[in-house]
């Protein structure tokens, strides 16, 4: 679930606080950074962390054309979040 969201911000070029899936990596991985950025390579605990970046109603706004991911985002970052 958490790849499919992270794939699906990506491919919509989202921004969250620390910018988008590849600057993230690159600011919060010294060892692989960008250059490995699939998100299905990637530890639950990094996908969590790039999702936590997303904080405002806006960013939680994943797309109209899928409004049960935008459901289930929002469920899953208060999960996360709490």
């Amino acid at each position: 679930m958490l790849v499919d969201i992270v794939k699906l911000v990506q491919k919509k070029g989202m921004k969250g606080k620390m910018g988008d899936w590849k600057e993230f990596l690159n600011s919060n991985d010294k060892k692989f950074g960008a250059g490995m950025s699939d998100p299905s390579k990637r530890s639950h605990e990094v996908l969590a962390a790039f999702l936590k970046t997303f904080s405002t109603d806006e960013d939680l706004k994943v797309s109209h054309l899928y409004p049960f991911l935008n459901i289930k985002l929002k469920a899953l970052l208060i999960y996360i979040l709490s």
